[in-house]
């Protein structure tokens, strides 16, 4: 197993890209840019395998065009918010959100 330092500009552009909430890696070559979405990938597997930390998984690498030398780096977090229409007895999650409704109030 390769450890994460052994990907220290990947864990650089990943941790930037985080930050600003997504963005663009230009490589040199198409070649490069297959090669660097490839450790992208290898690195956030071996970053959760070490430190058992999911820190890099709302990250989303899609598939480079062939005629493209750009890694897009995109940033899939959630939005909204869930609020189940009906509640099950005994679920805190439900009393939670039903709690969080009733202080939103007319906001919904």
């Amino acid at each position: 197993m390769q450890r994460p330092s052994s990907f220290p500009d990947v864990k650089l552009v990943l941790d930037e890209a985080i930050l600003s909430g997504g963005g663009t890696y230009v490589c040199a070559s198409h070649g490069a840019a297959v090669a660097f979405r490839h450790r992208c990938y290898k690195f956030r597997k071996s970053y959760f395998q070490v430190y058992n930390n999911d820190r890099y998984e709302c990250l989303s690498f899609p598939r480079i065009p062939t005629d493209s030398c750009e890694v897009r780096i995109e940033l899939s977090t959630p939005s909204g918010l869930f609020i189940p229409k009906r509640a099950v007895v005994g679920d805190s999650l439900t009393e939670a959100a039903a709690a969080l409704r009733a202080k939103l109030g007319d906001l919904l």
